[in-house]
């Protein structure tokens, strides 16, 4: 087979494609499990309406399994993650390996405790600014409809779950799907730029919301960035985790209610977000300079050659 970056245009598309559905296939299995057990659980309550066979009944039905669906999402979720870690690592070392054989990465040294635990903060304060952003450019309130739909899902079960679910599980399959097989395929395809832009634009879109969109688009370039400086998407899922339980934490408590007190307080803690968040990004890409380890050299197997004539013993 051809290597990756001389593969066709459709085979490339494809390849970035199909993480995605992947994702959205075991979505889609997982909420018709959980509709199929909700439908056997509420039998007494729908079978009724399925023996009625009239319109207004079948829709009323509908109704209720929709409703079982929203107030389950969480669940769905956490179940769609559990479920596609593995194809998505499966995925992932599956790549590494061809790239190495192909020569197109290198390993690198390991990154300490100390710039990821750093990256974990630097996506918390960047979620801080960039909402903030958001809110005083009045985005909010021009695609507040969309979004709130979405929020009304994430943000409407039990606040553990929340943190579980939206905070640790998602980032983790979102960076396995968008960094470490999309973003870094896209390396490999066109170089590391338009990998970078491509696959935060790719990140955003993904949303399908205009709000989320741009937010997502802007933190997609911060966690390819630091996919790419750190040779690893943990840098990133740190990042996203990072982010992530910001907003559960801003949502569902309230942890960060003195922000929004007054504009002053809002300015002044916006303005302290960007500074740490830059004084961050500056530390890490000055002190993480990861290096290419040395390959080891292919140890060659050594023929052994026959005794010279008259060495045998007699």
């Amino acid at each position: 087979m051809k290597p990756r970056s001389e593969r066709g245009w459709l085979y490339r598309i494809w390849s970035l494609v199909y993480p995605m559905l992947i994702y959205e296939g075991v979505a889609l299995l997982v909420s018709m499990i959980v509709l199929a057990a909700v439908f056997l659980i509420h039998r007494a309550e729908f079978l009724p309406l399925i023996s009625a066979g009239t319109e207004e009944a079948l829709s009323e039905m509908t109704s209720k399994l929709n409703d079982y669906y929203l107030a389950q999402y969480l669940w769905i979720s956490f179940g769609t993650c559990l479920a596609s870690i593995p194809i998505f690592w499966f995925l992932i070392r599956r790549d590494r390996e061809e790239d190495l054989r192909e020569g197109a990465v290198k390993r690198y040294e390991k990154a300490g405790p100390l710039p990821y635990a750093l990256t974990f903060l630097a996506g918390m304060t960047m979620a801080l600014a960039l909402n903030n952003l958001l809110i005083y450019s009045r985005l909010t309130e021009i695609f507040a409809e969309g979004y709130d739909e979405v929020a009304d899902l994430i943000y409407s079960g039990n606040v553990w779950l929340e943190v579980l679910t939206t905070a640790l599980l998602v980032p983790v399959v979102e960076e396995m799907i968008f960094r470490g097989l999309i973003y870094r395929r896209l390396r490999v395809m066109a170089g590391v730029t338009p990998a970078i832009i491509a696959s935060a634009i790719l990140f955003g879109l993904y949303h399908m919301n205009v709000l989320q969109a741009i937010y997502a688009s802007l933190l997609g370039l911060v966690l390819a960035f630091a996919c790419e400086r750190f040779h690893s998407i943990v840098a990133p899922i740190l990042i996203h985790m990072g982010a992530n339980l910001f907003s559960v934490l801003a949502t569902e408590t309230g942890l960060f209610d003195f922000v929004y007190e007054t504009e002053a307080a809002f300015l002044i803690a916006t303005g302290a977000a960007l500074a740490v968040f830059a004084g961050l990004a500056f530390w890490l890409i000055t002190h993480v300079d990861l290096q290419p380890l040395e390959e080891e050299p292919a140890v060659q197997e050594t023929e052994v050659l026959p005794p010279p004539q008259g060495a045998e013993r007699s």
